[in-house]
């Protein structure tokens, strides 16, 4: 699943944090700040549903999985279900990057009614 758009990978967030922040109290504050900052998205977008806001929204639900333990497979369950429901299943060209891609299906109706 590609959210590269409007998402910056918890990862490279992680990254940021200082080598001498190894204990986990403190990756954890780091991780809910790395969150925290994807959130502020919503504030360029401020309509719901858009296709940035739901970028963001399956990228961190993507980075919070492995973090949740022996509740990850459930997560992993949800978070496909979710993905199938929004997305459509055809490839769709685009004009911004990644330019081929599965678009929402509330982004794909816009596209119809504008074009009527």
């Amino acid at each position: 699943m590609n959210h590269q758009n409007n998402y910056v990978s918890y990862s490279s967030v992680m990254q940021l944090i200082p080598k001498s922040a190894g204990n986990d109290a403190t990756v954890f504050i780091f991780s809910v700040i790395a969150f925290e900052i994807q959130l502020k998205i919503f504030d360029r977008h401020p309509n719901s549903p858009s296709r940035e806001r739901i970028d963001v929204c399956m990228g961190l639900l993507e980075d919070i999985m492995p973090l949740l333990g022996s509740l990850t497979p459930i997560f992993k369950v949800i978070n496909d279900e979710i993905y199938r429901s929004i997305y459509s299943k055809s490839l769709t060209s685009s004009e911004r990057n990644p330019y081929i891609e599965r678009i929402t299906y509330f982004s794909a109706l816009k596209d119809v009614d504008e074009s009527r």
